[in-house]
This record gives C-alpha cells, structure tokens and sequence, in this order.
C-alpha cells in the first residue's frame, strides 16, 4: 500500500469511530418523558409551592428537568410552556423572578384540575389542547409578498398623529401669550372684578404702529440710497400733460424746461423739450405750418431743398425719432449731441425765441 492510501487509511478509522459512537450514543439516550395533563399541573403546583417557601433553587431546578418532558395529548406531545419555565430554570431573581411566579399562577389557573378533565381516555381537554397548540404555532405569512392596504382614513391618523407634538407645542405657546397679555393689559377693579387697560392698550398699540412706519421708512431709505447715481428720483420738474404739445411753451421756454430736464436726469423728457423748440422756431419763422397728424419727417419734406440748415434739422429729428420711439431711456451723451444739434440750428434760424401764432398738435 503505498503512502497516500495508508494515511488515508489512518484518518478515516477514527471518523467511522466516532460516527459509530454518535449513533450508539444517540440510540441509547432516553426518549424524553412523557406525562399526562394531571402529572404536567402537579409539577407545576411542585414549582409554585417551592416559590411559596422562598426557595427558588428547588424551582429553577424543577422547571429544568419539566421543559425536557412532553404532554401527551392523544397522539400527539406537546412541549412544557417555556415563557414561564424557562426564566425559572435560568434562575432569574427579583423583579424578574416575581414576574415568572405570576405567570406560572396564571397558567395553573388555566389548567383544569382532576384527572377527569385531563382527558384520561386519551384525548384531553380539546379547549386546553387548542390553547396550547396556539401558543407553540407561528402565525401564517401571507403568500405573494403583498403588505396589508391602508386606508385613506389610517393614513390620515398616522400623519396626524406624527404632527401631534407639534401641534401641541404650538397651542401651548399660543395660550401663554394670550395669558400674558391677559395680565398686561387687564387691571383689577376695587370690586374685585377685573377690565380692560385702555391706556396701556392704546399706548402699545400706537409704539407698534410707530415702529412699523419707522421700518417702512428706513427700507425706503436703504433702497434710494442703493439706486445708481444716474437713476436717482430726483425733485425737479414733474411731467406735464402739455408737454406733448410743442405750441405750449415758446422756443426759448423749451430750452429752459429742456436744461431744468436734463438736471434732474430725466434725459429722454430733455431731448424731445429740445426737439420742440426747434419746430416751434420754424413755426414762428414761417418755415412750416402745423397741422394737425402731420409727421416729423413729413414737416422735414416741406423744408425748402436749398436751405442750408436742412441738414441738421433732418439730423436732429432722426435722433429724437430714435431717442424717443426706439428706446426706453436716453443716455446723457445722447442729450447733449441733441442739444447741440438744436443750438445750432436755432442760431442758423436766428435765435426764435418767440410763441407760435397757431396752437395744436405736431407729430412729435
């Protein structure tokens, strides 16, 4: 035999050894001991009665060798109740202790007594046998893996009930303050009632209300003081409704009202001022006569083709056409090539100052 197989040989004769011993030993082992329902509650009146005595040991050593036991019931064996055995049997003390001997009473109580009712002929009690059976089974699972559906109304009691502690943390707080103000503004009278402080509620009242514009007033403030400094609300001229209307105001008030514009950042306003007095200069000099729905490039096609100021004046009213219909805002540079503009072309006219003899609107 060569030496694999003998060292093979060697390892395998203690394995059967001792698989033969585990089958004698398990062979030869006492079945566990069977007792009838009258035999299992006396064992149990042996347990409580050692309780009774003060002498625990004897119980936990009792119970030990009562949960190796079954109960015969007919054909079947049931086990001893381990709830109640099996903290005995590990000898647990105090609280614990007196909490076993109380469950062990309360199973004493639910056995019948006599050996009458313990089923003699060889069925037992089948309400006794129901119970016990029910203590040792595990409740069926469902099949498919579906969890039980909730009701609306159980959802709603489960969020409910989650926002409970807030909602009480809430109520709480409001009814102190209400008790406090209770007190703050209530005064007793001298016949033992109480009323309302009217002064002292009209005085707090009028701080809040104070504090409240302060506050408005201050934000107001820190939002002016945050506008760009070409932007800012300024306290110069308010816009007029005649300010459409060209023959309202004479070439030399236009320029006034034009400059009062333009120092309070109102650019746009200013080039369309300056626009004005030129076309009421040519009004007053006769170059052109308003009419009422005539455009601005319609009075330019009415300038003679050999007046030699002809070309600023169609310069100046393509920028105010662009400055005051094609944007929303003029740049002060834009106001400043209009004003330019319309200097020069006010002193090419002679420098009219003066108010225009026919009154209505233009096409600016």
């Amino acid at each position: 035999m060569s030496g694999p197989a003998r060292f093979s040989v060697v390892l395998a004769v203690p394995l059967l050894l001792g698989l033969l011993g585990t089958a004698v030993a398990g062979a030869a082992a006492d079945p566990p001991e069977r007792l009838s329902l009258a035999e299992y509650r006396g064992r149990l009146a042996a347990i409580a009665a050692a309780l009774d005595r003060g002498d625990p040991a004897t119980a936990g050593k009792a119970a030990g060798e009562l949960l190796g036991a079954r109960i015969a019931f007919g054909a079947e064996a049931l086990a001893p109740d381990r709830s109640v055995l099996g903290p005995l049997a590990r000898g647990v003390k105090g609280p614990e202790l007196r909490r076993a001997a109380v469950r062990l009473a309360l199973l004493l109580a639910s056995l019948p007594a006599g050996e009458e009712s313990s089923g003699s002929t060889g069925r037992g009690d089948p309400q006794l046998l129901a119970r016990l059976t029910a203590r040792q089974a595990l409740p069926a699972l469902p099949r498919g893996g579906g969890l039980p559906e909730i009701a609306d109304n159980g959802s709603l009691r489960a969020f409910s009930a989650f926002f409970e502690p807030l909602r009480r943390w809430v109520a709480e707080r409001w009814e102190r303050l209400l008790r406090w103000l209770g007190k703050g503004f209530t005064r007793k009278l001298r016949t033992g009632g109480s009323a309302v402080d009217l002064p002292r509620l009209v005085t707090v009242l009028v701080i809040v209300l104070a504090a409240v514009v302060a506050g408005f007033g201050l934000l107001a403030l820190r939002r002016r003081r945050a506008l760009p400094a070409g932007e800012a609300v300024s306290a110069g001229p308010a816009p007029l409704a005649r300010d459409d209307d060209p023959l309202s105001r004479r070439a030399g008030e236009w320029e006034a009202y034009a400059q009062e514009l333009a120092a309070a950042a109102r650019f746009r306003e200013a080039v369309r001022a300056w626009y004005h007095a030129v076309l009421v200069a040519l009004y007053q000099r006769g170059t052109l006569r308003h009419r009422k729905g005539r455009t601005n490039w319609e009075y330019v096609a009415a300038v003679p083709p050999e007046a030699a100021w002809r070309p600023v004046f169609v310069a100046v009213t393509r920028r105010f056409e662009r400055e005051w219909y094609g944007s929303d805002k003029s740049s002060r540079e834009a106001l400043e090539a209009t004003a330019e503009e319309a200097r020069e072309l006010l002193g090419a006219l002679g420098g009219f100052g003066g108010r225009g003899g026919e009154r209505g609107e233009s096409g600016a």
